[in-house]
């Protein structure tokens, strides 16, 4: 199932293609220009017919303007030297493609919809968005691939540290993180490469030609779609790359692997927990790291398994409505907006460490008299709530208020 094709006509009409097809979206047999106000010039059908502006252009707009700044302030802070390790590099890994995939959806789906539903922009809807379509439309799979597949390099990684403590030393370094993150981006260039070839631009000019826009916009000029390619309506492509090795790659390698790698981090911190050990300040940072990768995952694994169902289900030929279409291309991009917040809930180092950058940046969030000890880059900073003997700490440092205390 192709989840990123809003864009798609099938300008030939060499295939038809039900609302439950593999190409859930491409149901054209032609581009149809609304010409209802010919003083504002047409506009293209394709993004108030699969857009709606309500609910889903409006939703993707504020999801993907909020996850855009929260991935910046993610990126700030796990960038910070205090943070620094090989689950921070991954992290700042997946926050840079999610951030990508944000902006993709933002420019094709967000203001395309806004600027289709007032009809204003006309410039953007018939000769921009055209233009860039084709191009946007590959960043998008490319970006969603390596989002996956940042998301599977964190779990392993954080799945050695937990469950693998002696192994961890060697293999969880920022060096090889940094290899990873060029390996995954190399993987979903190469993975999506023919994703290049499956639109391409062409001026309204040669669709008057052939006959495939409506009488009424005959002498439209100046305009341009974007128009599906041979290959991307070639049976074999469609049932092997665009169902199959799609379906595996991206949906069953990355839910089973995910689930199983989850299942282990989660009982080995449990087993953690339970034993009472005394952990050091490595141990507490990647006790930490962990229990936010478990919350990114579990949101990767809700925001994804619409669009499994629909592609078992548009596989089986069973019908269903559109709105669930709208609902897993929502949930998407949700899923790459929502992780800043799952890192300040579930991570308490990233959430201090924000705190510190928000009251250095804003001289009104400072607080005076505050209880907490503050410690070296040895030991970092420890989290009072911790159970530990303060003479135990190596050359901690504690603040005048603790003091006189």
């Amino acid at each position: 199932m192709e989840v990123e094709d809003y864009e798609a006509y099938d300008l030939n009409n060499t295939a038809s293609y039900s609302q439950n097809s593999s190409e859930l979206v491409e149901n054209f047999d032609l581009i149809e220009l609304n010409s209802s106000d010919p003083s504002k010039g047409p506009l293209l059908n394709n993004v108030t017919t699969t857009i709606p502006f309500l609910p889903l252009g409006l939703g993707i707009i504020l999801v993907t303007v909020f996850g855009i700044i929260g991935n910046l302030l993610s990126a700030t802070v796990l960038s910070r030297k205090r943070l620094q390790s090989s689950y921070a590099v991954l992290t700042l890994g997946l926050t840079f493609v999610d951030t990508v995939y944000l902006i993709t959806k933002f420019l094709r789906y967000g203001i395309a919809s806004l600027f289709s539903h007032y009809e204003i922009a006309i410039l953007y809807l018939n000769v921009i968005l055209p233009i860039i379509g084709p191009y946007l439309r590959s960043i998008t799979f490319i970006a969603h691939t390596a989002s996956t597949y940042f998301t599977i390099a964190i779990a392993i990684d954080r799945f050695v540290a937990v469950c693998l403590p002696a192994t961890a030393r060697k293999f969880c370094t920022r060096k090889r993180a940094s290899f990873t993150c060029v390996l995954v981006l190399v993987w979903s260039v190469i993975f999506n490469a023919t994703r290049w070839l499956e639109f391409r631009t062409v001026p309204i000019e040669e669709m008057q030609t052939e006959g495939t826009v409506s009488a009424a916009n005959a002498t439209a000029s100046g305009y341009y779609v974007m128009k599906i390619t041979e290959l991307r309506i070639d049976p074999v492509y469609k049932e092997v790359y665009i169902f199959w090795i799609y379906l595996i790659v991206m949906f069953i390698l990355p839910f089973v692997t995910l689930s199983v790698l989850n299942l282990c981090i989660f009982l080995g911190i449990r087993k953690l927990v339970k034993n009472g050990a005394v952990l050091t300040s490595t141990q507490k940072r990647d006790t930490s790291f962990s229990i936010m990768l478990i919350g990114v995952v579990l949101v990767f694994l809700i925001c994804n398994v619409d669009y499994l169902v629909l592609d078992i289900l548009d596989y089986a030929g069973v019908a269903f409505s559109e709105f669930w279409n709208y609902l897993g291309n929502f949930l998407l991009t949700l899923n790459s907006a929502v992780n800043f917040l799952i890192y300040c809930v579930c991570g308490w180092k990233f959430r201090q460490e924000l705190i510190k950058i928000m009251r250095a940046t804003c001289p009104c969030l400072q607080e005076h008299g505050s209880h907490d000890i503050v410690v070296t880059d040895d030991c970092q900073w420890v989290k009072d709530t911790i159970n530990m003997d303060v003479k135990s700490i190596p050359r901690a440092t504690l603040t005048k208020s603790s003091v006189t205390n």
